[in-house]
């Protein structure tokens, strides 16, 4: 406990690239959802503007306490972080939204680069990277963002305005995150397995990490968002006072999925 304490002192940070990046990712997130009526059914109004921005910081709130988490879940089994973003995702997702006219909100929110400092490898039996620990930790990062929509839908329920955006968001941001893309750029070089592969074109994305890591682990991991999401569906559909068995059953599986998943990081 206290090496896990040490190197959280150590390691566990938000540069500020990071920062940039998960705000760029945010009010892409948000520009994507709340486009039609900012361009095309309420252009030029406030309200649509004050929607844009708060759904923004809402989400760049959201992702950042996630990352820290994941960080902290990292440095557990040895290994450090950065936060990434998917340009091409995030510039393709714009131009989609505009084009669809607000029907498509695809956006990729990005990935993560794994570092493996010396002080950290102390006492691990490791020589390098591990396939199943990359996508441990990737994971993490749409897991822990799905259980932001327990609070988020307790306050839908309780009638407070704008939660059903942010709902919608914080649970597309998890379910974009579980997509299996490549980072896009120009590469130079032989290409000779699937990881250089994935090197050579910028990086992973956290669904792709998983999904190269452990074909179960993924479809266990997407089943998990589709069903908090089919559940915070319901709960919004039936509102208040029938959506509170929805939320109770969300609550239970949210919490038996969390209690599985910390098994893997007990001694």
């Amino acid at each position: 406990m206290s090496d896990t304490l040490y190197a959280a002192r150590q390691y566990v940070s938000v540069n500020h690239r990071e920062l940039f990046s998960l705000a760029a990712t945010s009010l892409v997130a948000a520009f994507c959802l709340t486009v039609r009526d900012l361009l095309f059914v309420r252009f030029g109004e406030i309200p649509p503007i004050i929607e844009l921005l708060g759904t923004a910081l809402a989400i760049f709130v959201i992702m950042l306490l996630a990352l820290w988490v994941t960080k902290l879940i990292a440095v557990r089994v040895g290994y450090v972080i950065e936060y990434v973003p998917h340009k091409v995702g995030l510039i393709g997702g714009v131009i989609l939204s505009i084009i669809s006219l607000g029907y498509l909100p695809l956006f990729l929110p990005g990935g993560l680069r794994f570092e493996l400092p010396p002080r950290l490898r102390v006492g691990k039996f490791r020589s390098w990277y591990k396939g199943w620990e990359v996508g441990l930790i990737a994971g993490a990062f749409p897991f822990v963002i799905t259980f932001a929509l327990l609070p988020l839908s307790a306050l839908f329920l309780a009638g407070v305005p704008g939660m059903e955006l942010l709902v919608v968001a914080t649970w597309l941001v998890a379910l974009f995150a579980c997509l299996p893309l490549p980072m896009l750029g120009k590469h130079k070089g032989e290409l000779k397995d699937f990881h250089d592969t994935v090197k050579k074109l910028r990086g992973s994305s956290f669904g792709l990490d998983v999904f190269y890591a452990s074909g179960p682990w993924f479809l266990i991991l997407c089943a998990y968002v589709l069903i908090i999401g089919i559940l915070t569906w319901t709960l919004m559909t039936l509102g208040y006072p029938l959506g509170l068995w929805a939320y109770g059953f969300s609550v239970l599986f949210a919490l038996m999925a969390g209690a599985v998943f910390m098994r893997f990081f007990q001694d």
